[in-house]
């Protein structure tokens, strides 16, 4: 039979995992939403963009052991 101490831990654990989620939904919940305006779906483009495959050398199809090429 477990002891008194053992149940207020287990409950104490428990507790303070509910009040961390709890916490996190609100947190989530009542966080400021920015919408994405035109400029900055712009930025993010920018930021984003493809690189072009020219800028890579091409990758060794080898034999080499180790290199996750055929053997």
């Amino acid at each position: 039979m477990p002891t008194k101490r053992t149940i207020l831990t287990a409950a104490a654990a428990a507790a303070t995992l509910l009040l961390l989620g709890v916490v996190a939904v609100w947190v989530r919940e009542t966080r400021p939403k920015q919408p994405v305006t035109l400029d900055r779906a712009g930025e993010m483009l920018q930021r984003h963009r493809e690189v072009p495959t020219a800028d890579f050398a091409p990758r060794s199809h080898g034999s080499q052991t180790g290199d996750g090429g055929p053997s």
